[in-house]
């Protein structure tokens, strides 16, 4: 072979070394990336999409990846399978899971079974002695209490509440920043159903129109609004499930009502205590009296709210939604009940009618539509929301009459007899 033919045969040696140098690398570095991925994959655990958690607040829940579940949701609590958008019933039913955090905004988890039905564990707040300043009462006073309530009649003072009879109108507080209406039906900007319509119409059919309440008037009343002295209801109820401040017109506007004679009973929207609304609620009430009493009162089952009421044999506080089972708490002015809170959840519960047979009312009106029966609220019985069968709607409807009718004479024996200066 000659020189030339050895030198070319040598350099396509070199040529087909290197080229197969150069592939080698190529599908090792290729191989390597490849198996990285399929390895990434097969160790990675799979996304777990059988429950949720939600932080809540005052703005829309924020969805956090949620850590892995023993077992799926039954599909009872497939809220894409219930008659209304998951999204609404995801912002209607979160506020009556148990709250995680005290104060401010608070951690849910949604329950991965249904519950058992039985009471919740509460621990009921210490009672503390009522401090009743009667000291700043006057006879002015009196005769102003006298002029708004018309009462002081002191025969009539003397019968049973429910051998009486009383006619008013009552209010739902409209407050600038919260959702007032958290219990009600609003449709173009008139109050058609809920909570308090249900509780005076139950209230007027139930003592045979002794209580009559007109319950086709209720209305929302801006709590900074004159209309509150002009129209001198016995009382205002006030709801809601989120935090809110109170302006100083409403904070004043709201203590010349008290003194003048009215009151306000304030029910949290979410059951159990150390909500957000609770929270705010007894912060702003003690803003509004800031001279009464220094705390919050348990009220004993010998109050006359109990013990002289309607029904006397609801001699305590009715459990609630999902069994909440706390007090009555009250703010005294001079040393008669001012303003009143519950945190059982019973203006949901109102959401459901019972007709004159203590039964569920499922009457609808000529458009189909429920006339009594809030029907989101209905579909989840038994899963997020329990406690609302009849029994348990019946006794909180009693409840409520028996505070009706005690914020209808609280100030009759003190007008009648005068002040104790």
């Amino acid at each position: 072979m000659s020189p030339r033919h050895s030198i070319q045969r040598l350099r396509d040696r070199l040529f087909d070394s290197r080229f197969v140098t150069i592939s080698l690398t190529f599908h090792v570095i290729l191989i390597a990336a490849f198996g990285t991925k399929v390895l990434f994959e097969i160790t990675a655990e799979p996304p777990d999409i059988t429950s949720e958690r939600l932080v809540l607040s005052d703005q829309a829940p924020t969805i956090l990846r949620p850590e892995p579940a023993s077992t799926p949701l039954p599909p009872a609590l497939d809220v894409t399978k219930l008659p209304i958008p998951s999204s609404q019933s995801q912002s209607e039913m979160e506020r009556f899971i148990t709250t995680k955090k005290e104060g401010g905004p608070f951690e849910v988890v949604l329950p991965q079974t249904v519950p058992s039905p039985g009471p919740v564990a509460q621990t009921p707040p210490v009672p503390t002695p009522a401090i009743s300043i009667i000291d700043h009462l006057t006879k002015d006073d009196l005769a102003r209490i006298k002029d708004f309530t018309g009462w002081g009649d002191a025969k009539e003072s003397r019968k049973p509440v429910n051998q009486r009879n009383f006619t008013f109108t009552a209010f739902i507080g409209k407050y600038a920043k919260g959702n007032w209406n958290a219990n009600v039906r609003v449709q173009n900007g008139e109050i058609t159903g809920g909570s308090l319509p249900n509780l005076l119409y139950v209230t007027s059919a139930w003592t045979k129109n002794r209580i009559q309440t007109n319950e086709r008037a209720v209305k929302a009343i801006a709590l900074d609004s004159p209309d509150l002295l002009a129209q001198r209801p016995p009382f205002i109820y006030l709801t809601g499930t989120r935090d809110f401040q109170l302006t100083d017109a409403e904070i004043e506007n709201l203590r010349l009502y008290i003194r003048s004679g009215g009151a306000v009973w304030g029910d949290s929207a979410v059951p159990g205590q150390r909500s957000a609304f609770d929270n705010a609620f007894r912060r702003e009430m003690k803003r509004v009296l800031p001279d009464g009493d220094q705390n919050f009162e348990q009220l004993s089952d010998k109050h006359p709210v109990f013990a002289a009421g309607y029904y006397p044999q609801v001699r305590k506080v009715p459990a609630g939604i999902n069994y909440v089972d706390n007090g009555l708490e009250v703010l005294r002015w001079n040393g008669e009940i001012a303003i009143l809170h519950t945190t059982n959840d019973f203006g949901d519960m109102w959401r459901i009618g019972l007709d004159k047979q203590g039964k569920i009312d499922m009457a609808r009106n000529e458009r189909g539509e429920y006339v009594a029966l809030d029907p989101v609220l209905w579909s989840y019985r038994g899963s997020y929301v329990r406690n609302i069968e009849a029994p348990a709607v019946d006794a909180a409807y009693k409840f409520g009459i028996n505070v009706i009718a005690h914020l209808l004479t609280r100030w009759e024996s003190r007008i009648a007899q005068g002040a104790r200066l």
